[in-house]
């Protein structure tokens, strides 16, 4: 399998404490801080003659994360083909 394009970005999002607590702890919000939600974006790959079989069983089944990829850290969701 190939990498051909890829285009993934990072949806970053922040979480804010409200800072209502009925004991009063900590006597306001806690700090906020910046984390990732999600990634966003497409992948595309040329499929090799020995991955072909997986890939489509994978599709068939809706099974995207069986298929090694060999992107690491890089979980797939779905395949898709066109």
């Amino acid at each position: 399998m190939k990498t051909l394009h890829s285009a993934l970005k990072l949806r970053i999002e922040t979480w804010n404490d409200p800072g209502d607590y009925p004991s009063g702890a900590g006597g306001g919000p806690l700090p906020s801080y910046k984390f990732v939600e999600g990634v966003d974006g497409i992948v595309i790959v040329r499929l090799e003659a020995e991955d072909i079989c997986a890939a489509i069983q994978a599709y068939l089944d809706d099974n995207a994360g069986e298929v090694d990829h060999k992107e690491p850290g890089l979980t797939v969701t779905k395949w898709d083909y066109e």
